[in-house]
């Protein structure tokens, strides 16, 4: 059985070198491995490559650029969630996760929980605690997804491999 392909919203390039180089920082500091900025849209699909490349470009096209609230940070002792960013649930951003679960042939979870993770890992809470004194527990900051990823998990986050990107170019309903 083949691994799960996964699907992510990615920031700007500015906004990606930002976080990239955040998790680097903090990646040196408390031993933990670096991997892409993304946001997790859909998880775990299943199927051919040909297939889901072949549903992800149609999805492209029908989603318009997804605006992106980040407004806090969280912690988790799950391993992929182990230190994370709070991205708000608009309603954009809900619709675009419902449109691709549904256009790629998964179920929409009704507990999406959509965030921009910093550390993947196991931390005790005291280090949890001292990274949250080092960058900070709210933050504000806004963008607009303008690409989706198709990544390959692969190995370590290290070795992942994002295989294709593509630009959202639907628009926006009104």
């Amino acid at each position: 059985m083949s691994l799960p392909h996964y699907l992510w919203l990615l920031p700007p390039a500015p906004i990606q070198d930002r976080f990239a180089s955040l998790i680097e920082r903090l990646g040196r500091r408390f031993g933990t491995p670096q991997f892409i900025p993304h946001l997790t849209l859909v998880g775990s699909l299943h199927g051919s490559r040909d297939e889901i490349v072949r549903k992800t470009t149609a999805l492209a096209a029908t989603l318009a650029p997804v605006p992106i609230r980040l407004a806090g940070c969280g912690w988790t002792d799950q391993h992929y969630r182990c230190f994370f960013m709070h991205a708000e649930r608009g309603p954009e951003l809900l619709a675009a996760h419902e449109t691709a679960c549904t256009k790629l042939g998964e179920q929409v979870e009704s507990d999406f929980m959509p965030h921009l993770s910093l550390i993947y890992g196991t931390l005790p809470q005291e280090q949890k605690n001292q990274i949250v004194q080092t960058i900070g527990a709210d933050f504000d900051i806004a963008f607009h997804a303008d690409r989706i990823g198709l990544c390959h998990p692969d190995g370590t986050p290290e070795q992942w491999q994002l295989l294709h990107t593509f630009a959202l170019t639907g628009r926006t309903k009104t």
